[in-house]
């Protein structure tokens, strides 16, 4: 309380008086009007200003959240709960008066934050996977989602991926979204579902094959997951294929292969699996046949080569030859254990011998049985003693030599008393009744001129029938005649050999054209025979083998060329001709040389029919065959 005084002269007098001074009421300074928090996170300071007089007092209505503190105007704290969006005042008073001011603050859930361990899932199909779980370190997910679907069989719930793949599927991106109130987190990963590794059998793992023969695929059985592709390691023998979709081998081998180790690998998107395997191809056993069962050879005279005869496919490793009890081939035979051929010029008598001849692959073996004999040839004429009708030479017929005592295996010893004189260097011979006759006292040079020019000129008339002869029983007309002229001295004997030794070279060249010949009309006969109205006799009397003929003495005269110079050396030597042959049939396209023979004779010689002609082939040193006859089928 204040008194006032006032006084004067007059006196004095107070007024007691009281008197109050106010703070200024509060004045706030305007706030946010809303606020928002999360759970758990610090709370930034929130200030009230004032801008009145000082503040005695301060409320805040309603209470807030746990975690949250107000004091001198200010809220602050880290909220511990949930809340949703409420309006609170904050009231400030003094002496003065008091101000307030309204705010919406909510307190929101962490935004989720999910994560995981593993950033892909791989699975094998029909195979349960890991589960993949994710973890949320932040704010409690009120909704989960995926994006793309995932494959069948897989399921994805609150954060979590199981289950068991039943389709495959490649690498794909997975999204996983965790999403509340506070916010959304997201987590990426990839899934893979694999094939189930493949896995297959083989039903044996050693394969034994032949060249040029086919053989049942082998192929797998598969076990495990689908395969997608198959391979082989290293490629295969040429002729075998493999099938990459199947695993299967299959064709025809056309070439030998050693035993080799194959790898079949299977692959999926599972991996890979492998079997091992071993082929090996071998040649087809060896089959061949021989030209004849029998040899007869002569001594001291070049053998034809015997060679076994092989289709074109055949291999044959070794070839070798079998005795009895310790035989071999006679001396100067030689055996090509290459060819299986047997050649050379046996050096004396061997009897009848059995011999085996064997071929060997390493597919196997095969085998024929032949007989070989060497006989004798007492005069060295090429002409074996058991076929030779003068095997002493001396003109005389062994036959005859026997009848009269005589000795045929001694050119000394003659059937009848008499003598012959060869002057040296000449065709000239001078028989008893020629001496005789000088004795007599006819000149020698009228004798000489007259054996010369009837002995020669009769001879080469001699030569002439027998090289224009058309059939063996023409030959057989010519040698009955000249074997006439020699047992009358018309002709000398050693001219007689000479014709002898052509005579059997005539004929055993037509014997075998008749035989061809026949061989070739007994095809047309057949082939004319459901309309046939003759016999066989007489329609190979019908048929025409002049061409035949002729065509075999063209092929004879190259051959015979040296004849002149034989009689002239008086030796014995066998013409070839084989270059005439060659160029005259140089022209006409022949068949292969490993074309099959129709047929083969006793002599080597192989014949093939193609279609219209006939060729033939006599040994190896003739590399092609030669045409026979085109006109034949004609």
């Amino acid at each position: 309380m204040y008194r006032i005084y006032g006084n004067n002269s007059g006196g004095v007098t107070f007024v007691d008086l009281n008197i109050t001074v106010l703070e200024p009421a509060p004045e706030f300074i305007p706030l946010q009007s809303a606020y928002v928090v999360e759970r758990g996170q610090l709370l930034s300071n929130i200030v009230v200003g004032n801008i009145g007089g000082n503040i005695s007092a301060w409320t805040i209505t309603p209470q807030l959240p746990d975690g949250l503190v107000f004091a001198d105007g200010m809220i602050s704290g880290t909220p511990s709960v949930n809340m949703s969006s409420i309006v609170f005042t904050i009231r400030a008073e003094n002496t003065g008066g008091f101000d307030e001011i309204n705010f919406t603050l909510q307190v929101l859930e962490p935004a989720p934050l999910i994560d995981s361990t593993s950033a892909s899932i791989v699975g094998i199909r029909n195979n349960s996977i890991e589960p993949l779980v994710l973890v949320n370190s932040g704010g409690m997910a009120s909704e989960w989602s995926i994006l793309p679907q995932l494959p069948s069989g897989l399921t994805f719930e609150n954060g979590t991926i199981y289950g068991t793949p039943l389709v495959n599927s490649t690498s794909e991106l997975f999204t996983v979204t965790a999403l509340n109130e506070g916010g959304s987190s997201q987590f990426t990963f990839y899934i893979e579902v694999f094939e189930p590794e493949p896995q297959f059998t083989l039903s044996t793992s050693n394969f034994l094959l032949f060249r040029g023969v086919a053989f049942n695929a082998i192929e797998v059985s598969s076990s495990g997951g689908n395969i997608a592709s198959f391979s082989i390691r290293p490629p295969l023998p040429s002729g075998m294929f493999f099938d990459e979709n199947r695993g299967m081998i299959q064709g025809v081998p056309l070439i030998v292969s050693p035993e080799i180790q194959y790898t079949i690998t299977a692959e999926n998107s599972g991996g890979t699996y492998q079997q091992l395997l071993t082929i090996q191809v071998l040649n087809q056993g060896p089959v061949f046949t021989l030209p004849f069962e029998t040899i007869s050879l002569t001594e001291k005279v070049e053998m034809a080569k015997f060679a076994p005869f092989l289709s074109s496919d055949v291999v044959v490793d070794t070839w070798s030859l079998e005795f009895v009890q310790g035989e071999q081939l006679p001396e100067g035979l030689v055996f090509d254990s290459t060819t299986g051929s047997i050649f050379g010029r046996p050096a004396e008598v061997s009897p009848l011998m059995n011999i085996t001849l064997n071929a060997t692959n390493d597919g196997g073996f095969y085998s024929l049985s032949f007989t070989l004999k060497v006989l004798s040839d007492y005069d060295g004429d090429t002409i074996p003693d058991e076929l030779d009708e003068d095997d002493d030479n001396d003109g005389y017929s062994d036959k005859e030599e026997e009848l009269k005592n005589s000795d045929p295996f001694d050119s000394g010893s003659n059937p009848i008393e008499g003598f012959e004189v060869i002057i040296p260097n000449t065709e000239i011979s001078l028989g008893a009744w020629d001496i005789i006759g000088m004795m007599t006292g006819i000149p020698l040079i009228v004798f000489l001129s007259f054996s010369l020019l009837t002995r020669n000129k009769r001879t080469a008339r001699f030569l002439e029938q027998l090289e224009s002869a058309k059939s063996r029983k023409d030959i057989a007309a010519v040698a009955e005649a000249y074997e006439s002229a020699i047992k009358w001295r018309l002709i000398g004997p050693h001219q007689g050999m000479r014709l002898e030794r052509i005579r059997a070279e005539a004929d055993d060249k037509l014997e075998e054209t008749e035989r061809q010949f026949k061989y070739k009309v007994e095809e047309k006969y057949k082939q004319l025979e459901p309309k046939k109205e003759e016999s066989k006799a007489q329609f190979f009397d019908k048929v025409d083998q002049t061409p035949l003929v002729e065509q075999s003495k063209a092929s004879a005269e190259s051959e015979e060329s040296d004849d002149e110079q034989i009689a002239e050396s008086e030796e014995s030597e066998k013409p070839t001709g084989e270059d005439s042959e060659e160029s005259k049939e140089s022209e006409v396209k022949a068949p292969s040389i490993d074309a099959e023979p129709s047929l083969i004779d006793e002599n080597g010689r192989q014949w093939y029919h193609d279609d219209e002609k006939r060729y033939w082939w006599r040994d190896e040193s003739q590399h092609e065959w030669s045409l026979l006859d085109s006109k034949d089928s004609e």
